[in-house]
């Protein structure tokens, strides 16, 4: 049974009434167009279920959110996505449930606040929550938009993958169609300046299933918004797929540039993780270990001597969160830790991690369920190797991905679902 804690009043229903990609209890059952790139500018402020636009799982800023208790709201359906905005006083977090529903809560003064309902996402989209003037709504796809998928903000346009894996951008100029078999369920990510990355070439060679079905990337597909236009397409195989939903674009060697970094996989080898240069050039490959799934889950500079990877080695069965650190063309794991759980077999949620300063001690930690998933730790790289710093009780076994803001004065807010509702640890 789930039930609403509180539930606040939004002041002006006239006003609330103009959120573009909103619409539900409210306000009936007529619903309200989707926005455009006339109405929505990369300039607004975004919440991705993956943090970064980049797809890297990291946050800005540093809060001790290990010495506060957490807030908890009983939501009225399981929570399976959370996405997180800062407000002008305290936090925004918008709730997907198992019904697709979408609301979104205040978190401010030790209180939770319903302050939208929004109408319920194409079954099984990942949410991508952006700022208005009164808080924060939803973008949606449109018809055009596969459901397992969100679009995305550029200059040009919203960019977005087609159910029939075309790469569509609309804009001011009409609608662009780029054939590039995308991933149904992938993500396109922002690599720099107009410049974006997807998977592309989607094959089903690969029989492994960890995310859900048997489709998997046959190459990286760079994307430059501004001409607009495919500027690269770097493939792999076969036998190889590239095992994962989206690339993730960090500066993993520190030299201001970012790289572009994927999982690679083949049924007889297994997977090993895989960097490349934003023009698609191949940069380095890790090591190799036998069937099974890697997991990338953010870059930051854990050790606090420069960037490293985290990644879990089979976190079905292995549960071993590994530290790469990039040098010239060498990937090498420089540490590890056991008995962490950062996918469940069969899900394509894979953004149950975070990395950030959580305890306010100027050093970046990896958050991250432990084996079982009803338990968060939080993971500090040490000289010696990696340590369980501290940790956080959950109520229930985690239902969502792990969701984080850095609000307006530096500090951070992490949040989580389970079958009992939200918890958000905001110091």
């Amino acid at each position: 049974m789930y039930r609403r804690s509180r539930r606040g009043v939004l002041a002006g229903l006239g006003a609330a009434v103009g959120f573009a990609g909103c619409s539900g209890a409210l306000f009936g059952n007529t619903p309200t167009p989707t926005p455009t790139s006339a109405t929505l500018s990369p300039d607004r402020q975004y919440g991705y279920t993956h943090v970064q636009p980049s797809g890297n799982r990291v946050l800005d800023g540093s809060g001790d959110v290990h010495g506060v208790e957490p807030i908890t709201l009983e939501t009225e359906t399981r929570p399976t996505w959370l996405v997180a905005l800062p407000g002008e006083m305290g936090s925004l977090w918008t709730v997907v449930g198992v019904l697709d529903d979408a609301t979104t809560y205040r978190v401010a003064d030790g209180e939770a606040t319903e302050i939208e309902s929004h109408r319920a996402l194409p079954a099984g989209m990942p949410p991508l929550s952006y700022s208005t003037d009164e808080g924060s709504s939803v973008l949606r796809g449109g018809s055009v938009t596969a459901n397992r998928t969100h679009p995305v903000v550029t200059e040009a346009g919203i960019l977005s993958i087609a159910g029939d894996g075309d790469l569509v951008l609309r804009g001011e100029s009409g609608v662009r169609r780029f054939p590039v078999s995308a991933l149904p369920d992938g993500r396109i990510v922002h690599v720099g300046g107009s410049d974006y990355a997807l998977l592309g070439d989607a094959t089903n060679r690969y029989g492994h299933g960890a995310l859900g079905n048997q489709e998997e990337g046959g190459s990286i597909v760079f994307f430059d918004a501004s001409v607009p236009d495919v500027t690269a397409r770097t493939r792999v195989g076969p036998p190889e797929v590239i095992e994962g939903l989206a690339p993730m674009v960090a500066d993993l060697d520190g030299d201001g540039e970012p790289e572009v970094i994927v999982t690679v996989a083949d049924s007889e080898n297994g997977a090993r993780i895989a960097v490349y240069d934003r023009d698609g050039r191949r940069r380095a490959r890790g090591p190799i270990y036998g069937p099974g799934w890697r997991h990338q889950l953010a870059v930051a500079p854990f050790a606090g001597q420069g960037p490293e990877l985290a990644v879990t080695q089979k976190p079905h069965v292995d549960h071993v969160v590994e530290f790469y650190r990039l040098d010239d063309s060498q990937l090498s794991i420089v540490a590890e830790y056991p008995n962490v759980e950062s996918h469940t077999y069969g899900s394509y949620n894979t953004d149950q991690a975070l990395a950030g300063d959580f305890d306010g001690d100027g050093t970046v930690e990896l958050l991250v369920p432990a084996v079982g998933r009803d338990t968060l730790f939080v993971v500090e790289r040490t000289a010696e190797g990696a340590r369980t710093d501290w940790q956080f009780a959950l109520d229930a076994p985690l239902t969502s991905n792990l969701a984080g803001v850095t609000l307006p004065d530096g500090r951070l807010a992490v949040g989580a679902g389970t079958d009992r509702g939200l918890r958000v640890w905001q110091g």
